[in-house]
């Protein structure tokens, strides 16, 4: 038998309309992680309507850090241990999140 991944859900938030604002203007609203977008007020919502919007992939999303860069606790490092860890839950035939310990050899 063949798994699927679970299907993406987009997040979505409510906003409400601010006073002064009509709709099919753009207001910019804040994500609850503090990102920022623009939306359009949809028609028929009045100032302290509320309106439902799909947050958009990638805001608010911290920044990679690739490895070596400063602060990298194994930039220095010529040898690592990367081990992959299951859940005994997977001898059953269930998916478990991929888990890696990464070390540096004491001898």
């Amino acid at each position: 038998k063949t798994s699927r991944p679970a299907p993406f859900l987009p997040a979505m938030m409510q906003v409400t309309c601010p006073p002064g604002v009509s709709d099919g203007q753009q207001i910019t609203v804040q994500a609850p992680d503090g990102g920022q977008f623009a939306v359009e007020v949809p028609k028929g919502v009045e100032p302290g309507g509320v309106f439902t919007v799909q947050i958009p992939q990638g805001v608010g999303a911290p920044a990679q850090q690739a490895m070596g860069q400063v602060g990298d606790l194994m930039s220095d490092k010529s040898v690592l241990f990367i081990k992959q860890e299951w859940a005994a839950i997977e001898c059953l035939g269930c998916e478990a999140k991929n888990r890696y310990r990464v070390s540096v050899p004491t001898a």
